[in-house]
């Protein structure tokens, strides 16, 4: 499996810690970036939009989180550079799932995936399936 660099959005530092952890366990990353908030995660992703090293290929978003929560971030996420938003692939892990929840989702033209936590490696292979298939 070929390595990417990868941002988990996500205000529970458990959910964090198994998503690290399946990520480095299969070969997907080796040091994934974490962030507890959206606002921070957004910041940084302006913040890089120049440099690949340090830009996510794949962006990992929880949707229920205090103050900017994932829907919230993915609004946001519209008025990032044209560099971020044309690298960076959103994949939103939630425990949500509600179906309307979920289509509306899976409907943003920037998200890749929708999948539910905990993250699994089966999972990861589709998703690197499809970011192969969109290249």
């Amino acid at each position: 499996m070929q390595q990417y660099n990868v941002m988990i959005i996500d205000d529970s530092e458990l959910d964090i810690f198994i998503s690290k952890n399946t990520l480095k366990s299969i070969g997907f990353t080796d040091n994934p970036i974490s962030m507890t908030s959206a606002v921070e995660a957004l910041n940084y992703l302006e913040s890089n939009k120049n440099d690949k090293e340090k830009l996510p290929r794949f962006i990992f978003l929880d949707l229920n989180m205090p103050v900017v929560d994932g829907f919230m971030f993915l609004f946001d996420f519209e008025d990032c550079s044209a560099e971020v938003k044309e690298y960076c692939n959103i994949i939103v892990l939630s425990s949500l799932i509600e179906e309307k929840v979920i289509q509306k989702v899976k409907n943003n033209k920037y998200v890749l995936d929708f999948v539910s936590k905990p993250l699994k490696e089966n999972e990861l292979l589709k998703i690197e399936q499809k970011i192969l298939e969109k290249l």
